[in-house]
């Protein structure tokens, strides 16, 4: 009796394990298309209607110990709440999905761009504080945003120099 109790506790904290560490898949190649042609308006008009959360997601990268999945997930909580935010998003024919793209795109971008600085300069510390970024995506998003990172790499770069 106790080794059946035991199997069946072991067998729940592994499966409740594996189910709580695999974010679900978000992308597909039609997104990162979609996103690459519409993000450069998108934000010119969001930053034209007073919304710059993209210079604010920028910003909050300037203190990496406050930096995280749920700090990044906190400012584009704030900006999914504004209607003009809502009706820009809808002029571009995106709806509330559109924040679960940008995060994905946003982190699968910054754990790459880290990746290569950690293979330059290994740090237990910065990889620490890298493997929360990458364990919020899914690995396949990860492996979609790298197969389109340079692409990606000059959407974001041509934003940072809009601002």
């Amino acid at each position: 009796m106790k080794r059946c109790l035991a199997a069946a506790l072991a067998a729940f904290v592994l499966a409740g394990a594996g189910f709580a560490q695999t974010p679900p898949k978000v992308l597909s190649p039609y997104d990162i298309e979609r996103f690459i042609k519409d993000i450069p308006g998108l934000m010119a008009d969001l930053e034209a209607a007073g919304s710059d959360f993209d210079e604010e997601v920028a910003q909050s990268q300037d203190d990496p110990a406050s930096f995280s999945p749920a700090s990044l997930k906190s400012l584009l909580a704030k900006a999914r709440t504004s209607a003009e935010v809502r009706r820009t998003l809808e002029k571009y024919n995106w709806d509330g999905r559109f924040w679960d793209v940008y995060y994905t795109i946003y982190v699968g971008v910054y754990v790459s761009m880290m990746d290569q600085a950690l293979v330059q300069y290994p740090s237990p510390e910065l990889k620490a504080l890298v493997d929360p970024f990458r364990t919020s995506i899914h690995k396949d998003d990860h492996a979609l945003v790298l197969r389109n990172l340079p692409r990606l790499l000059e959407v974001f770069e041509a934003l940072d120099a809009e601002d």
